[in-house]
């Protein structure tokens, strides 16, 4: 088992984080801003068919990956410095549903989607915004996902993200704090911060999963922690 991490993540999740899966950091990358530039989420969508990767970092980590047994795939649009061009690979894709503003979607992500899989939601940082735990049951730090997920009879847990530390912006996402490891919901930091914490406790617990997190501390938005 990997880990993709941001390598800039706070020093007292890294230990923690390594007993869970190897970590391969990803360093700060010069085609988006400095604040997001180390963010896996930014730079790699997992989906039914493998891992979808951007132009500008398969050269450096096909090697890694392939080592790795994971199956990736080249996307062909290229990373912008500004919203939302930074946010092509920022969906969220499961074994049935994409979810994301797909205006912006990466075709190599959108085309293993039939329509009828498609959710369309206006926030183009999506994955930075939610996380699913299932088909079913989400997490998410955004109303207008909340909205659209519900419409479509899906159980959504919503996260005040004005929580949410993000180095450089008032506040980051509880998406960005979070990865799934099996039926573990990893989260860079401590739920216990949150006001919403026995919300989640719950909820987490009638989805089947128990929560992880990895230091004592208000949670921090790194981009997502993509296992694989």
């Amino acid at each position: 088992m990997i880990v993709i991490a941001d390598s800039r993540i706070p020093n007292a999740a890294k230990k923690p984080l390594a007993t869970l899966a190897e970590p391969l950091w990803l360093k700060p990358q010069p085609m988006v801003y400095p604040s997001i530039a180390a963010h896996p989420d930014l730079f790699f969508c997992p989906t039914k068919s493998g891992l979808v990767v951007a132009p500008e970092l398969l050269k450096q980590w096909t090697k890694t990956l392939s080592k790795n047994g994971v199956k990736h795939i080249q996307g062909s649009v290229s990373l912008a410095a500004k919203y939302p061009q930074t946010a092509i690979y920022n969906a969220v894709a499961t074994a049935s549903l994409l979810i994301h503003n797909l205006r912006y979607t990466a075709p190599e992500i959108l085309n293993q989607y039939p329509v009828e899989q498609q959710i369309k939601v206006a926030q183009a940082y999506t994955r930075c915004n939610l996380i699913a735990l299932d088909e079913d049951h989400f997490i998410t730090s955004d109303q207008g996902i909340r909205a659209a997920l519900q419409q479509l009879n899906k159980t959504v847990l919503y996260i005040d993200p004005k929580q949410i530390n993000l180095a450089g912006h008032p506040y980051g996402f509880f998406g960005g704090c979070c990865g799934i490891l099996g039926k573990q919901l990893v989260i860079c930091g401590d739920p216990i911060f949150l006001k919403e914490n026995a919300s989640l406790c719950d909820f987490t617990a009638k989805s089947g999963f128990t929560i992880k997190p990895l230091f004592y501390g208000p949670p921090v938005d790194v981009g997502s922690l993509l296992f694989l």
